[in-house]
């Protein structure tokens, strides 16, 4: 699922020259069926330019802690997590979760023919990508250059390489496919954390891939505001 961020300048009025700006804040990522959700809350910032209002403020008096809730309950969690970041999917079994690194995907809509440095692009490419957990444990972490085949392909922004194209899970459950960039297609096993595929997506594989992720996404952002609705809904 696409991340709730927090953004200082709206896409539609940033120049050339300006950036967008992302900072965490409480946010919540929700399993297909909705039964599960993975909280995670920052540490509350002293800055009064982020304060805290509507559905941010309401997430950190409803989650006491960073980790996995049942969907009615929110006084426990299954498991915890001591980490932050804008993109994390949730299996409908309330087992594993898949981490996307990083404030990369924020910057997607400004990209840019001027390429990186290169130090900078080496830099980026030797970072973490993507990371399985189970429970709360960490699996596996692969960074940009285990999961990529043509770096040189990737998109640049005036900050950024991007490579991260969308993922979800398989029907059965048992695996994710990771999209990148350059028309890659990487599934990974849950279970083990391993990469059991990794290949060339080709235009028309990449297309019918986009248009389960459009799926996956838009029906994952129903059950949130089903969700978030009948959470209210409890309250009154």
């Amino acid at each position: 699922m696409r991340t709730l961020l927090l953004l200082l300048a709206a896409p539609g009025f940033l120049s050339a020259n300006e950036k967008p700006i992302a900072y965490p804040v409480p946010s919540e990522f929700l399993s297909q069926n909705g039964l599960y959700s993975l909280a995670l809350i920052p540490p509350k910032s002293d800055d009064p330019l982020r304060k805290e209002t509507g559905h941010h403020a309401g997430l950190r008096a409803k989650y006491a802690a960073s980790g996995l809730y049942r969907s009615d309950d929110a006084t426990k969690p299954l498991w915890t997590v001591d980490w932050f970041d804008y993109e994390v999917h949730v299996s409908d079994d309330g087992v594993h979760a898949v981490r996307i690194h990083g404030e990369n995907d924020q910057w997607r809509h400004y990209k840019t023919d001027k390429r990186l440095p290169d130090e900078t692009v080496r830099e980026q490419l030797a970072a973490p990508a993507i990371s399985f957990y189970v429970k709360g444990e960490l699996l596996r972490t692969y960074t940009v250059r285990e999961i990529v085949g043509r770096p040189e392909a990737l998109p640049h922004t005036m900050r950024y390489i991007l490579w991260n194209a969308g993922g979800v899970f398989t029907q059965d459950g048992k695996q994710f496919v990771q999209m990148t960039q350059d028309e890659r297609q990487v599934i990974f096993d849950l279970d083990s954390g391993r990469i059991v595929v990794n290949r060339e997506a080709g235009s028309k594989n990449a297309q019918e891939w986009a248009l389960r992720l459009t799926l996956a996404i838009v029906g994952t952002a129903v059950v949130a505001v089903l969700g978030i609705y009948l959470y209210h809904l409890r309250r009154k």
